[in-house]
């Protein structure tokens, strides 16, 4: 109805026609019932070749490989999978009450067992090596993803946390990080906060943390760290390092260099009251933003440590203040060279 060899929708409308109405339905709840046996998808199949004869204009003895390739859209089996690695990787976002976490491997409860225990249980004939190595397309699923992967909990924080608003101007975030390219105006940046620096170091009342998130190679293999280091009137007081495998990013150590320095400042302050203002300098603009905000997002028990500290020092004191800002990187500045 929408097209034919001589006017109507473009090749490339249909194909997001198609993906985006035909696709979803065809393949609605496929990590549920696909278990990779032909017979599942076969009348999807059909559908597919259909779509694809309609979206190139091409004959039916035109090979299916050659128009997926053409319409760059992939074998529905393939999508199948595409679909179940999705659903898989939405396991780390559900709470350990959650029914479908009731059902997998103690791992994913912390070793605890399910507090109600599933309502079926499985029906083996006999102890055999087959039975035993029975299992269930939800147990098929869990192995596109790990319990040890990152856990996002979506309700980790109540809606009516504490925010920067909540503290009156007494939280300032700068992340904003200057677009330019011109060596002239970068140098100005450096300068600016050079100078920042040696009138906060003047004032004692002040604590200045820097933190860095690094990734290098070692014999081809990645290796992520972070560090933070703090300084009270031009003197070091505080340093710590960590190291986070190869399978965390820049911007995974970056949250956790701030977590670090939340935490070596909260012990600081607490046994030198002069402290008033907490001055935060990180190179990451998108970690300097979102680290006060614990809500579902990558780094968020990194965010909901680092709120629950500076919220802590905050309420301790009104003239209390801490600045999160975003500083430049690699420019000879004696704490950012330090944490690097």
């Amino acid at each position: 109805m929408l097209t034919n060899t001589v006017r109507g929708l473009s090749q490339t409308h249909l194909c997001h026609l198609y993906l985006a109405c035909i696709s979803p339905k065809i393949l609605y709840a496929c990590p549920v019932w696909w278990t990779g046996h032909q017979y599942q998808i076969k009348p999807l199949e059909k559908v597919q070749r259909h779509a694809l004869r309609l979206i190139c204009a091409a004959f039916h003895t035109t090979p299916i490989e050659v128009l997926e390739i053409e319409a760059s859209i992939p074998p529905i089996k393939h999508q199948a999978n595409l679909h179940k690695k999705w659903c898989a990787i939405h396991f780390n976002k559900l709470s350990t009450n959650s029914p479908i976490v009731q059902r997998l491997p103690q791992q994913w409860r912390n070793g605890e067992d399910p507090s109600i225990p599933p309502p079926l249980k499985p029906n083996l004939n006999n102890n055999s090596a087959t039975d035993r190595a029975r299992t269930t397309n939800l147990l098929e699923l869990a192995k596109h993803t790990c319990h040890s992967h990152e856990r996002i909990d979506l309700y980790l924080t109540a809606p009516w946390r504490k925010t920067k608003h909540t503290f009156a101007g007494r939280l300032q975030i700068n992340a904003c990080k200057p677009q330019t390219k011109d060596d002239k105006e970068k140098q100005a940046i450096i300068d600016s906060h050079k100078k920042q620096i040696q009138k906060l170091e003047v004032e004692e009342e002040c604590l200045i943390i820097y933190m860095d998130g690094s990734l290098v190679k070692k014999k081809g293999f990645p290796q992520v760290s972070t560090a933070a280091v703090g300084y009270h009137k031009g003197v070091e007081v505080f340093s710590k390092k960590m190291g986070m495998g190869g399978r965390a990013e820049v911007y995974n150590a970056e949250m956790a260099g701030l977590m670090m320095g939340a935490n070596l400042a909260a012990r600081f302050t607490t046994n030198h009251l002069e402290i008033k203002k907490v001055f935060y300098f990180v190179d990451n603009s998108a970690a300097a933003e979102a680290i006060f905000d614990p809500k579902p997002q990558p780094g968020q028990y990194y965010a909901a440590k680092f709120h629950r500290r500076m919220s802590k020092f905050l309420d301790d004191d009104i003239t209390h203040t801490i600045e999160i800002a975003w500083c430049p990187s690699h420019c000879r500045i004696k704490g950012n060279d330090r944490a690097d």
